[in-house]
């Protein structure tokens, strides 16, 4: 009887919480945010330095810092790892609601709907992207579990990229966030993308009526930003522009997040090969785009820092040719889409091998053990999500 009622519940839980999101306004954040920081190299002009006046960098204040380093992780192998790679995390801010305060938004106040990591080979330059998903089941710096992306929200953008290195075990050299709308005027700046719009993107069904879906995102996002777009006509492979290929990486409602954030990935990847192909006239303008809506942030919260990660990508510009994304993931590996109380989240299943699988996947490190304070993490996520101790869905009491 018990069991019925409970399967009842969380049918009814199930039931409410696709009625909310069919009802709620679609918001859009940024596609991407590497493309930033590798355009920058691309151009290999000296005078994208005096451009960067037009961007904002993070200064946190002395009392707010966090220290730079994982204090949880062994320091040998965080300096092997430090020596080999350079770790970025790559924040989409949604600042689109106020764009006169969108610098502001993007330090904090906003929710983080798109959140990477980036990690670079310093010798081959090749690129890896994990994709976390925004509704990953996170610890936030005020103690308390919640979405992910909330955490730019109430702490602020330094933060959620702190908080990733105590959840995950990692040692993040910076962050680069960008407002969402960015990508708009990258796309148009080198002349549009080529994507494959599926039959099932045209029409979404919404309290029983059908209505426009990716038309209706292109109108929302024409209102909201100003930059002029035209609805597709039809599916199929075609050029879109900046506000249909925005439109493109926000659909979610006929497949998952999942499928959203590996849309996210594909255009990343699309970007960086058209904008090694652009003029410099070209590449200037995107410089302009770049840090007109722009905030970097350096571990340890200092201007210098924030320098040295952008001096990091100029001095790429000789061996810009090896610079490929090698690969692309989305994060946690393994999970379960529903929480009780929680409603939807993407719930890890086993942080602790999902946190050592990501450190394989990034760094090539075979067998990663975690630090205890990831493995009393896991626990606690395991004990709050319902699974049994072999990670059997039981419920939650």
């Amino acid at each position: 009887m018990e069991d019925n009622y409970n399967e009842e519940l969380r049918l009814h839980r199930r039931e409410r919480s696709k009625k909310r999101r069919r009802m709620r306004i679609l918001k859009y954040s940024v596609v991407s945010v590497l493309e930033v920081l590798l355009l920058v190299a691309m151009c290999g002009l000296y005078y994208v330095r005096n451009k960067l006046s037009n961007a904002s960098v993070l200064v946190v204040p002395e009392g707010e810092k966090i220290v730079a380093t994982n204090e949880f992780v062994e320091p040998t192998y965080q300096q092997k790892i430090s020596k080999q790679f350079t770790t970025l995390a790559l924040f989409g801010i949604d600042s689109s609601e106020n764009p006169e305060k969108s610098q502001q938004r993007l330090a904090r106040g906003s929710n983080a709907d798109v959140i990477m990591l980036a990690v670079i080979n310093n010798e081959t330059k090749d690129v890896k992207l994990v994709s976390i998903f925004r509704d990953t089941y996170f610890l936030r710096s005020d103690g308390k579990f919640a979405k992910i992306n909330s955490e730019a929200t109430f702490s602020g953008t330094y933060s959620l990229m702190q908080m990733l290195n105590k959840n995950y075990d990692l040692n993040i050299d910076g962050f680069v966030a960008v407002d969402w709308s960015i990508v708009a005027n990258l796309v148009n700046d080198m002349g549009g993308l080529e994507l494959d719009i599926k039959e099932n993107m045209m029409t979404v069904v919404v309290n029983g009526e059908t209505v426009p879906y990716i038309n209706g995102l292109i109108s929302q996002i024409v209102q909201s930003t100003g930059i002029p777009s035209l609805h597709i006509e039809k599916p199929g492979l075609q050029l879109c522009d900046g506000v249909q290929t925005v439109a493109y990486c926000r659909l979610r409602k006929r497949d998952s997040d999942f499928m959203r954030a590996q849309r996210q990935r594909e255009v990343i990847s699309k970007m960086l090969v058209k904008a090694k192909a652009s003029s410099l006239g070209t590449l200037d303008t995107m410089v302009k785009h770049v840090f007109d809506a722009t905030l970097i942030g350096a571990s340890d919260g200092t201007s210098e820092s924030a320098q040295e990660i952008i001096d990091y990508f100029i001095g790429m510009v000789p061996e810009i040719g090896k610079v490929h994304i090698n690969d692309s993931q989305g994060f946690p590996f393994a999970q379960r889409t529903e929480m009780g109380y929680m409603g939807n989240c993407v719930v890890p299943i086993n942080l602790e091998q999902n946190v050592s699988k990501l450190h394989e996947y990034l760094y090539g490190t075979q067998n990663y053990q975690c630090s205890q304070y990831v493995k009393d993490l896991s626990e606690t996520i395991r004990v709050n999500a319902g699974f049994d101790e072999q990670f059997n869905y039981v419920g939650v009491k």
